[in-house]
């Protein structure tokens, strides 16, 4: 199966679509949003509304060099092999809108600010270019949270939250990629709603092993003697550990939301709200067993921090999910 890059609405959920010509009045604007892949995908996409001629068609050479980050007058920040956005790339920035666009179209200015919003410094720097910018001049500042930024930062800037994705839509388009149903929504679930997360799981075989093997014991395991099929996947390593947990974390956590959802599991799998898996899981698992491992997956992880033996977590915590699966079902 071939992934590609998946073409998210971001306009559409971030209600830009159909409003630019709005937006082209104000040039300073904060992006937010905890998904970092819609987040760079939303930034590129506003980029090529405020540039693009029809308001970002999707089909022309300007939109088309611009989602694929070659078009000279989108400059991104921080530089390519520098991690965080410096006090030399405000002043960069600065220098460089007073100067003409390349293709007379105007300049837009991405700023991935995700992992140096803290730092004071640069944002000091751009208050007077985002408060008055060149008219041909825009300014992107992307964040997972707009809290990290200067209030002297969010005052000068249009604030434009872009809605969480829903692991739903992730399975979705891995489905229109040809994945089967079952994998895709698995994925979609372990991703945690994200693209990105997506992605890195399809694109390694041994990340969707361990998914594929994690809720297969979580399904037909039935005693303890049942738990040394699975040793394989305890015996690998301890970011092997931390995986496993987080996709037992996601898979009992998406149980909770089915079972204190009004109707059955089974109406509820029927009309689409969740994947095969999980309806046979939620017939296995009641809630108060769901509730009460969510506390162990969450124990497991504070001694996984506190650097217990991983072989020693994931054990208990398996024997744990034997014992409180049966308990609850008597």
């Amino acid at each position: 199966m071939e992934l590609i890059k998946p073409k998210v609405d971001t306009l559409k959920k971030a209600g830009i679509k159909g409003e630019i010509e709005r937006y082209k009045r104000y040039h300073s604007f904060v992006l937010q949003c905890s998904d970092s892949y819609v987040l760079t995908q939303t930034a590129l996409s506003f980029a090529a509304a405020l540039l693009c001629d029809n308001g970002g068609c999707g089909e022309c050479s300007r939109c088309d060099r611009i989602m694929r980050s070659i078009y000279p007058d989108v400059r991104f920040y921080p530089k390519a092999g520098v991690a965080q956005i410096r006090v030399d790339d405000a002043r960069d920035i600065v220098a460089e809108s007073y100067k003409a666009s390349i293709e007379g179209r105007g300049k837009v200015f991405i700023l991935n600010s995700a992992n140096s919003a803290n730092d004071a410094g640069w944002q000091n720097m751009l208050l007077k270019t985002l408060e008055e910018p060149n008219s041909d001049t825009y300014l992107i500042l992307c964040v997972n949270t707009s809290a990290s930024l200067l209030q002297t930062v969010l005052s000068r800037c249009i604030l434009i939250t872009i809605p969480e994705p829903d692991w739903h839509d992730v399975a979705a388009y891995l489905r229109s990629c040809g994945c089967e149903r079952t994998k895709a929504d698995l994925v979609g679930l372990a991703s945690g709603g994200s693209y990105g997360n997506a992605l890195e799981i399809m694109g390694k075989k041994e990340q969707l092993k361990l998914l594929d093997e994690t809720v297969k014991m979580l399904r037909d395991m039935k005693s303890s003697a049942d738990s040394y099929k699975y040793n394989n996947i305890i015996q690998k390593n301890a970011s092997f550990a931390v995986k496993m947990l987080q996709y037992m974390s996601a898979v009992f956590g998406e149980l909770i939301k089915l079972h204190c959802t009004d109707g059955s599991v089974v109406e509820n799998s029927q009309s689409g709200a969740c994947c095969t898996i999980l309806s046979e899981l939620a017939v296995k698992y009641t809630l108060s067993a769901c509730v009460f491992i969510m506390d162990e997956i969450n124990y497991a992880k504070d001694r996984l921090d506190m650097r217990s033996r991983y072989q020693y977590v994931l054990d208990e915590l398996i024997l744990k999910i034997l014992e409180v699966a049966h308990k609850c079902r008597q």
